[in-house]
């Protein structure tokens, strides 16, 4: 049987809600609620595709929380092999935890393709799992919390090619991304994710003409009517069938914000 972290009724009610928009420092705060009412380990995984800024918000929500262990996925994966082993991630990390034991892995040395240093995570901890897929249904019901991290197709090729070099530019586009693609068209994980981060989402205002952005720190019901107005609009930038414009539509006009083009709207 597939492991399950929640109440019948946390999952009908998880069956009509919609993820919630968030910032890093409110991602922080959700999972401090949840610690506080927690007997054992706190699990959360945070999804998106290649490029999309996992690492940086896992590494970022570790900072604020303390006492928090970063499990990586890449170290569940091998060169040449699509996705991740998802039977040695549940072996060594997830069943022990999910028994309330401290789980140990063994880290995958991509250059070498061969087994690296191990790795203790405590029982009792917040455990941040990050990677593509780390929401995929076959995993079960397993996680306290769920984040989708969201990022431009465009700029998430654009940090690969700036980490891996543009040598690897046909794997990221001719193998990874579209894996990504399948995942996503299949399991919908950026709808089933529990909160929803943009990373960098950038805008045309319809006002001022400039290009603006959104970034970790920034929620979309924080920012000023020049950035949520083009969302409102949808903006060629952004098509209807985006999720992004769903989501913000969703969440409604604020009333009383003004736009750059507003009389008395600041700078």
């Amino acid at each position: 049987m597939l492991p399950s972290r929640r109440t019948n009724s946390d999952s009908d009610a998880d069956n009509d809600r919609m993820p919630e928009l968030v910032s890093l420092a409110d991602a922080a705060d959700r999972i401090e609620q949840l610690r506080r009412g927690q007997h054992g380990s706190l699990l959360v995984a945070i999804d998106g595709a290649g490029g999309a800024g996992k690492s940086t918000l896992a590494a970022g929500l570790a900072g604020c929380l303390g006492n928090t262990h970063i499990v990586c996925l890449d170290d569940f994966a091998q060169p040449g092999v699509p996705g991740w082993d998802q039977d040695r991630f549940r072996g060594q990390v997830l069943d022990p935890l999910l028994a309330g034991h401290d789980a140990c892995y063994q880290r995958r040395d991509w250059p070498t393709d061969s087994g690296a240093e191990w790795h203790r995570v405590p029982a009792g901890s917040v455990v941040i799992v990050e990677g593509v897929s780390s929401t995929r249904t076959e995993l079960g019901d397993c996680w306290d919390l769920t984040v989708w991290v969201d990022t431009p197709r465009a700029i998430r090729l654009a940090r690969g090619i700036r980490r891996d070099g543009e040598a690897r530019r046909s794997q990221w586009t001719e193998v990874w991304m579209p894996e990504e693609d399948a995942y996503i068209a299949a399991q919908h994980p950026e709808q089933r994710a529990d909160l929803v981060v943009f990373w960098i989402v950038p805008l045309t205002c319809l006002y001022c003409s400039r290009i603006r952005r959104l970034d970790c720190d920034l929620r979309l019901g924080r920012v000023g009517a020049c950035a949520r107005i083009a969302v409102h609009d949808a903006s060629p930038a952004l098509p209807d069938r985006d999720p992004r414009v769903r989501l913000a539509r969703a969440a409604g006009p604020r009333a009383g914000v003004q736009g750059r083009g507003d009389p008395g709207a600041a700078a």
